[in-house]
């Protein structure tokens, strides 16, 4: 019963990550030079960019991280799982839409993710054959 948590807590990661980003975007917005700023909507880089690059990176993090500690057995294989998925869907969506750089900004912060969860201080993963 407890693996039908798992996409659920991912899918709580990628939630509060998209409100982390739509509340930095609205943030930085708000120091919008006023030369860059045409109906209401600022054009400068750093606030069109980056609130989506950290969004990308943090939501697959949290989804890793959120999933991987919802899963009652086998945490190794449910973080690559979480992040082959994650990478697939990301590739995905960047050949569509190309939006490569925020596919990058993704798969480094599920890299990032999935690497730290498996070796910084969790002893669930070290009874783990």
């Amino acid at each position: 019963m407890r693996w039908f948590l798992v996409p659920l807590a991912a899918g709580i990661g990628l939630g509060c990550a998209f409100v982390l980003t739509m509340l930095l975007y609205t943030g930085l917005a708000h120091w919008c030079p006023g030369g860059y700023t045409t109906a209401s909507v600022c054009s400068t880089p750093w606030v069109n960019k980056f609130p989506f690059f950290f969004g990308g990176a943090s939501a697959s993090a949290l989804g890793i991280l959120l999933g991987t500690m919802a899963a009652p057995s086998h945490p190794r294989r449910v973080a690559w799982s979480l992040y082959a998925s994650g990478a697939a869907v990301a590739l995905i969506y960047a050949r569509h839409e190309l939006v490569w750089t925020s596919f990058t900004a993704v798969v480094v912060g599920m890299g990032v993710a999935t690497l730290l969860h498996l070796t910084v201080g969790n002893e669930q993963f070290d009874t783990e054959a």
